[in-house]
Parts: C-alpha cells; sequence; structure tokens
C-alpha cells in the first residue's frame, strides 16, 4: 500500500529499498533482551511486515530464545498478504497475537481478503484481532515546523509520551516514528537520538531514558510533528496515494 499520511512515511519508499537483513534482525533481539528482563509487548512492524521473506526465521529465534521475557508477542498486518503455512505455524508455535488493521472503509476490495485471513488464523489456531474501521490522526509530518525552538520541543515531547519503541541492532529508539519517518522521508534529523544498547553499564540510565530524560528533552523529529496533538486532526485511514 501507498497510504496518504502514514506515520512511518512508507508512502515515500520504493519498493526496492532494502530489508533489514536477518543478521540484523537476531542482532536486534539480543541487543534488546540483553537489557530487558520482561516486556508487556514486542511487535514486528513494518510497513508490512507479511513482505519480509524471512520472517517465519525471525519469529523461529525471537520466540525460542525470548518468548519468557513477552507477555504478547505480537505482529500487526495490513491484510493485504494471506499468511504462509509456514509462517503460521511458526505463529501457532510461539502463541502469537496476529493484529489485523481494517482499511475497509477506503479500500473494499480487502474486505474478502480480511476474511481469507481470519480463516487461515483460526485453522492453524493462531489468536488474532480484528480492529473496527477507524480514522487515523495527521502527525503533520512534511507540513509540521516549530522552528527548533527548544521550549517547543520539550514540551511537544513531555505531553507526547509515545511508548512505541524501536530496537535496530544496538540502537534503542525511543519513538519508533521518528526514526523510520525521518528515515523514509529523508528528513535526516536524529540520527543520535538513540540509546546505545552495547555501551550501556549502568541500566539505571536505560530506565531513565526509557522513562523519557534525555539531556535534550527532546528527540529532532519533535520539530516536525503534530506529537499528542495528532488525534485533533483526523484523517481517513490507508487513504491511498
Amino acid at each position: 500500500l501507498k497510504c496518504k499520511k502514514c506515520a512511518h512515511g512508507c508512502f515515500a519508499v520504493d519498493s526496492s529499498a532494502e530489508d533489514l537483513s536477518i543478521e540484523d534482525v537476531f542482532v536486534s533481539a539480543d541487543s534488546f533482551f540483553r537489557k530487558f528482563d520482561y516486556v508487556t509487548e514486542f511487535s514486528l512492524l513494518g510497513g508490512e511486515p507479511l513482505l519480509y521473506k524471512k520472517l517465519p526465521e525471525a519469529i523461529e529465534y525471537i520466540g525460542s530464545k525470548y518468548r519468557r521475557q513477552i507477555v504478547n508477542f505480537t505482529i500487526t498486518s495490513n491484510g493485504t498478504i494471506i499468511p504462509s503455512d509456514r509462517l503460521v505455524e511458526a505463529m501457532g508455535k510461539y502463541h502469537m497475537i496476529f493484529r489485523l488493521s481494517n482499511y475497509s472503509n477506503t479500500i473494499p476490495s480487502l474486505s474478502a481478503r480480511y476474511a481469507k485471513i481470519m480463516d487461515v488464523l483460526k485453522n492453524g489456531g493462531v489468536e488474532y484481532r480484528f480492529h473496527k474501521e477507524f480514522l487515523w490522526g495527521d502527525f503533520g509530518y512534511g507540513c509540521v515546523d516549530r522552528g527548533n525552538v527548544e521550549r517547543e520541543l520539550i514540551n511537544t515531547f513531555d505531553q507526547c509520551s509515545t511508548g512505541c519503541r524501536e530496537v535496530r541492532k544496538n540502537r534503542y529508539y525511543f519513538c519508533v516514528m521518528a526514526r523510520s519517518s525521518s528515515e523514509n522521508m529523508n528528513f535526516n534529523v536524529g540520527k543520535e537520538d538513540y540509546f546505545d544498547l552495547e555501551h550501556c553499564d549502568d541500566r539505571m540510565h536505560l530506565f531513565e531514558y526509557n522513562l523519557g530524560y534525555s539531556q535534550k528533552g527532546y528527540l529532532d523529529m519533535c520539530n516536525f510533528c503534530n506529537g499528542r496533538d495528532f488525534q485533533k486532526y483526523p484523517i481517513p485511514a490507508a487513504e491511498q496515494i
């Protein structure tokens, strides 16, 4: 899909862009669980994660090594791809939850695909959540510019309190959307806005970072984001470019 106002800026990414190597996926999981004893939810996201050809291998690695440290092990999909038998087997083995986004109001042709996916998941014994039709909120990437006023950036960051972290190799990002949208939309800001898990000798520093404490007090992408106010700007979910 090429969704307008995608919170990760995926519409700006060419289909020829390289995925993370499976080795990097393994390193990412290892880096995370060396520092975190337990996590409420560990989610595999995209773009569309079912496009990743080695997704079953990723699930097997994470599940076999770290499933006991995860409460909810999940995948979030836009429902354009029917899970393969191999993927269903891996998800069932590690008791994953398949989160299926509902974009049928914007893309009616997906309704039949959703029904097929839910049948496949039921038959494979995979738990799933089919979300009701909903509106998105506009995060403002591409139109918001706070002029790098520090007071405004700190205020935006403090009010947002996003709970969506990301791990990529040894880099732990406070906001998954800040990292992905900046990279995908070529903002080229916030490249140093991460916590280095590899060189973390005191986990208290990581704990503080996870709570939102940092030397700057904000992320560079806060300059281009509506923050928590994104809910004030409802837009159709998955409207295509």
